[in-house]
């Protein structure tokens, strides 16, 4: 007896068998149990990725009855097309290029089993771009500076790991592991950095590096119109400077015994005294610029002396109508 097509449910059957007159008997009951299809799913290590990377698809069978027999398939844009000797609960797919994939997976069981799970969707971008920048490229010995790296596509979380150029060799930095990293205390040389980023399955991206040149402290030069002058006068002084790196910021002092002390207002390359009484008086400016420059001039003195006394004098102070004479001038100070 062949059954009809059976919905799920529970079915039980037996025969009866009858020969001569009077003879009759039934067979013990037997039960068809008939399930629901097997529900199929599919998940992947991972969805997305980058250009060179692979994953491993998974499937799961709920329900259904009998031992599961398994075919992985892949879309070719028209129809699904078996995969070769796939036939696995798992997958792993070949090296992948930059695009978009999609796969899934038949499962079949005893008599009248099957089913087959959804498509999953597997995208492979292009790796990610890195770009780097730093707070300050040219600052001076003793300075540091803060590097930043930035991230454009791939897939996936970054994991960030700078590097230096030493000699031919770029070497990893030991823990600098994130997004920015501040350089050590630097001395007047040039130094070249770069980061490596990594995320999921084959993404990976460089970055082009950055140059650090550190300098020297620039060197500052202090000089007036005049340094030597009457009381009551004024003088300007200017400050020349040389190297360094970045603008430059003034401060004129002023010595008092032995403290230099800063003048208010005195903040350009130019300063004019306010006019000076007799003595002596010795200034100097300091210049600082990006991180780490700083410089001082040695310093300038200006003398400042009393007004010249004058004396005029007479060769004769009593001529004639019609004479003349001879004056003379003496002057001190």
């Amino acid at each position: 007896y062949f059954t009809d097509e059976l919905e799920p449910g529970t079915y039980v059957y037996r025969v009866i068998v009858t020969q001569d007159a009077g003879c009759q008997d039934a067979s013990e009951s037997v039960t068809i149990q008939v399930n629901e299809d097997p529900q199929v799913f599919v998940s992947a290590d991972d969805t997305e990725f980058c250009n060179g990377g692979f994953t491993t698809l998974h499937s799961e069978v709920v329900g259904g009855a009998g031992s599961n027999n398994y075919q992985w398939q892949e879309w070719n844009g028209s129809d699904w097309v078996n995969i070769a000797n796939e036939t696995s609960a798992d997958y792993t797919t070949p090296v992948l290029g930059e695009g978009s994939y999609q796969y899934r997976v038949i499962v079949t069981q005893d008599s009248g089993c099957e089913s087959v799970s959804d498509g999953i969707t597997l995208t492979v971008n292009g790796d990610p771009i890195v770009t780097d920048s730093a707070d300050d490229t040219e600052f001076c010995n003793g300075g540091t500076t803060i590097l930043h790296a930035t991230v454009v596509g791939g897939a996936g979380v970054n994991h960030y790991q700078s590097q230096q150029l030493v000699g031919s060799v770029w070497v990893d930095i030991s823990g600098a592991t994130n997004s920015n990293f501040t350089t050590p205390v630097l001395s007047a040389s040039t130094y070249n950095y770069r980061v490596v980023v990594t995320q999921d399955a084959g993404c990976e991206g460089v970055s082009d590096g950055i140059v650090i040149i550190v300098n020297d402290d620039p060197q500052v030069f202090d000089s007036a119109d005049d340094t030597e002058f009457c009381e009551g006068g004024t003088t300007t002084l200017h400050a020349t400077v040389v190297g360094g790196a970045g603008a430059s910021q003034y401060q004129w002092q002023q010595l008092f015994g032995t403290l230099w002390v800063d003048i208010s207002g005195a903040t350009n390359a130019d300063y004019t005294t306010i006019p000076l009484n007799e003595g002596t008086y010795l200034y100097r400016v300091t210049v600082q610029q990006d991180s780490g420059c700083e410089g001082v001039s040695d310093g300038i003195l200006i003398t400042i002396n009393d007004d010249p006394d004058v004396f005029a004098t007479a060769d004769d102070i009593e001529i004639c109508e019609g004479g003349t004479g001879i004056l003379h001038s003496e002057v001190v100070g």
